[in-house]
């Protein structure tokens, strides 16, 4: 399956929004899931699980596992990758058609 997914090794937790986790038929724990943000806002979700998913990056063949929590309708802001700012890096050009995207959301 591909999906847009955002990496941050800086996390404390990774997330996976709950669909994409059902659709590879992922299977975990149920942990509850809390999730502070910047000015107070707390999302909690109680059917949240704990799953472990391998992931590889489109143009590699090494798999990395991880763990990662479920979460539903994690609602990402949809995110573009323009022609001209691909054409700008002169070392993309073998893959920038691979690059470019519009309206994509975070594991989608």
């Amino acid at each position: 399956m591909k999906v847009h997914a955002l990496l941050d090794e800086g996390s404390t937790v990774t997330l996976i929004d709950e669909q994409v986790a059902n659709r590879i038929g992922a299977k975990g724990r149920r942990e509850t899931l809390r999730v502070s943000s910047v000015g107070g806002n707390e999302i909690t979700d109680e059917k949240s699980r704990v799953i472990r998913v391998k992931i590889k990056g489109l143009f590699s063949r090494n798999l990395k596992l991880m763990t990662a929590q479920t979460i539903r309708n994690l609602k990402l802001a949809p995110q573009r990758v323009e022609r001209a700012t691909v054409a700008a890096c002169s070392h993309l050009t073998d893959i920038a058609e691979n690059l470019i995207y519009d309206a994509a959301a975070p594991a989608s």
